[in-house]
């Protein structure tokens, strides 16, 4: 991985928001723009170290998930929260 350069309009800017990084994790961005994205983290440990991150938390909640299932609890509080925005 490159040092923490930042080239062309595309890349001059961190990853914009958390949903751009989910949507990138899952394989759901265009080719383009996941290539863009591809490119940018060769270049930026910051916004390289966030997703991969995301992808080890996603990694580990699922295993967890697997392992015990979600608490009607944690299922009531992830409602409030999106009904909540």
């Amino acid at each position: 991985m490159g040092q923490d350069e930042h080239h062309g309009e595309n890349h001059g800017r961190c990853l914009e928001s958390l949903i751009e990084v989910f949507l990138y994790i899952d394989g759901q961005l265009d080719e383009k723009r996941s290539s863009e994205i591809d490119y940018h983290l060769q270049h930026c440990s910051k916004c390289y170290g966030r997703v991969e991150f995301e992808k080890l938390l996603r990694g580990y909640v699922q295993k967890k998930s697997r392992e015990e299932g979600p608490s009607p609890s944690l299922s009531a509080k992830i409602n409030n929260i999106f009904q909540s925005k």
